[in-house]
């Protein structure tokens, strides 16, 4: 993972641009699949597309408000986590005959889930800076919080997604 600082142009490979983030933050949505590899593949790339974007603005934007560069360290343990944490859960809409993925990167940031996890990855366990924690969780609250389909709902129409172990470092 490449990253720059606020003064300079911000990039981790792969990650999207603000722009490229959906407007609905709580959950997403992808139309049935084929076959069952395919349909394994196709998830597993959406999953990490969308990762990589939410998270990619978080920490662009976080920067920025900060003035500073986030380290490598705390960036390589949020991806980390945020693979282990977020899009791991799915049900099938049909009202929209679609599959929507949950939990979002912003939802799991809110919730600090995603700053739980990266804690293990983070210099062998030691804290998340909070420095780092508090911004990040002030975009993620920027980002919005809609909440579509009432989650109770939501959990017991749900199913776990296959995760890929190569992001589980």
């Amino acid at each position: 993972i490449q990253y720059m600082g606020p003064s300079k142009t911000f990039q981790l490979s792969g990650f999207g641009t603000p722009n490229e983030v959906s407007s609905n933050t709580n959950e997403s949505k992808v139309n049935k699949g084929e076959s069952s590899t395919a349909a394994y593949q196709m998830e597993q790339n959406y999953r990490s597309n969308q990762i990589e974007k939410q998270l990619g603005v978080i920490l662009q934007r976080a920067s920025q408000e900060m003035g500073e560069t986030i380290e490598s360290d705390a960036i390589d343990a949020l991806v980390k986590a945020a693979f282990r944490t977020t899009y791991n859960k799915k049900y099938y809409d049909v009202t929209s005959d679609d599959f929507i993925y949950y939990p979002t990167v912003v939802a799991a940031m809110l919730d600090y889930s995603v700053f739980d996890d990266a804690r293990n990855f983070y210099h062998g366990g030691e804290e998340f800076p909070l420095d780092y924690l508090s911004e990040m969780r002030s975009v993620a609250a920027t980002m919005g919080s809609d909440e579509s389909v009432d989650a109770d709902y939501r959990e017991n129409m749900s199913t776990d997604v296959k995760l890929d172990i190569q992001y589980m470092g």
